[in-house]
């Protein structure tokens, strides 16, 4: 009876954590000024951030592991939104820069920063303990999002 209680708590406290995860990209991407926030949204940004502010929309297909076909219906949602804008590579007629603009670069902070917050936060900690712990980090983390892209 006690393996099946502790099965069933773990299962519940996962559950849990899936949806507070999800939960939690959405409040910071509210607060990036996402309308429709995905991690993979944050996670593009933070590609083309971690390439010095431009890659190629291929090479960023590669690097996230998804076909380019999705990778440039996702870069054109962020050059609509203004988190970026595309070049085309000289001498090629095909190939085009994903360039972050400066809210790109805040938007890709501050994932960046949202990210380590919850893996601080959860690294070490036991499930129920770390869903305490990243609720209250959720908030906390919300506000500072909300504040750097302020300024």
């Amino acid at each position: 009876m006690g393996a099946i209680s502790t099965a069933t708590t773990l299962f519940r406290s996962l559950a849990r954590l899936v949806r507070l995860e999800s939960e939690f990209y959405a409040v910071a991407g509210r607060r990036a000024g996402f309308g429709d926030f995905t991690r993979q949204r944050g996670e593009l940004l933070c590609e083309i951030r971690l390439a010095g502010g431009r890659l190629q929309v291929q090479d960023a297909a590669e690097r996230s592991g998804r076909n380019k076909s999705a990778t440039a219906e996702l870069v054109a949602k962020l050059c609509n939104e203004g988190y970026a804008f595309k070049l085309r590579v000289a001498g090629d007629g095909r190939g085009v820069w994903v360039v972050l603009s400066a809210k790109g670069r805040r938007a890709a902070d501050a994932y960046s920063r949202a990210t380590a917050d919850l893996e601080r936060v959860v690294s070490g900690s036991s499930p129920p303990a770390a869903l305490d712990r990243m609720l209250e980090t959720a908030g906390l983390t919300e506000r500072a999002i909300g504040k750097s892209l302020r300024q």
